[in-house]
């Protein structure tokens, strides 16, 4: 056997293992994304260090965006986080987002999102088209699986606007480091996600058919008694105002109503006399 004919045999050996295929391009990926930034990342480097063909790659996984999504930690674990009961779906998101964020931020799709976009617009364009599309399927599975999209269906709106919510708090919490949300615990991160997500997916959408949990409800009593506090506050400053500009505008009128409306009794009980 020569020279040539050994260095071709593992070649042909890891033609004959798709699966092997598959790993060894994941783990190209993984470790050029992070090395490289997702920009700056390309199909024929990875090729390269998983020692397949560039046509491999894109038979097996399309785009680059898709690659990403299949290797990056987060999206690639979404099918296992949304698995289980619909209504505890935000729960379920807030606590696996805050934890791997947590865990291992740099190496995030959501953090490649955002610092790609600073150098190249239209490739966090296109990567966050793949991934809205990876998790409204996710969601769906979920929240109505088997099931045509129906009259009114908004799923796709909300999960973008889901997504457009975690890529803010990413900005926030993990790049620009702002307060209070930099500083913020990450189990008061969790419960103050959770309760936005429940809004986001379930608030006036009776075609989920999701009904909402004890501590859903909890929240809905409590922004429920917020908001009258409100209004009520908001009708006696509207009166007020009311009040102020009549006695302005007409100051006579305003002093007529107020001698007329005072009351016919005195402090003790007993009727006023009339003047003389």
């Amino acid at each position: 056997m020569n020279d040539q004919e050994a260095s071709e045999k593992p070649l042909r050996t890891r033609r004959r293992d798709p699966e092997g295929h598959r790993a060894a391009i994941l783990e190209a990926a993984r470790h050029t994304f992070a090395e490289r930034g997702y920009a700056r990342t390309t199909l024929r480097e990875i090729a390269r260090r998983a020692g397949v063909t560039h046509g491999l790659i894109t038979r097996q996984f399309q785009s680059k965006e898709r690659l990403f999504l299949a290797a990056v930690p987060g999206n690639s674990d979404l099918e296992g986080v949304v698995v289980g009961d619909p209504a505890t779906l935000p729960d379920r998101i807030a606590h696996a987002f805050v934890q791997r964020m947590e865990t291992d931020a740099v190496n995030d799709p959501l953090v490649a999102l955002v610092r790609s976009a600073a150098s190249d617009e239209r490739a966090a364009a296109h990567l966050l088209v793949a991934m809205q599309e990876h998790s409204a399927a996710a969601y769906r599975s979920v929240l109505c699986p088997n099931a045509p999209a129906a009259l009114g269906d908004d799923l796709d709106i909300r999960v973008a606007l889901v997504g457009s919510h975690m890529i803010g708090v990413v900005f926030s919490r993990y790049i620009a480091r702002t307060e209070p949300l930099a500083s913020m615990p990450p189990e008061q991160l969790t419960e103050h996600l959770t309760r936005i997500l429940r809004h986001i997916l379930f608030d006036d959408a009776p075609h989920l058919g999701i009904r909402p949990t004890e501590q859903g409800l909890r929240h809905a009593e409590v922004r429920v008694g917020d908001y009258e506090d409100i209004a009520a506050d908001q009708d006696m400053n509207d009166r007020r105002v009311g009040t102020y500009a009549e006695t302005v505008s007409n100051p006579g009128a305003n002093q007529m109503r107020a001698r007329t409306s005072e009351s016919p009794l005195n402090h003790d009980g007993k009727a006023k006399r009339p003047p003389p």
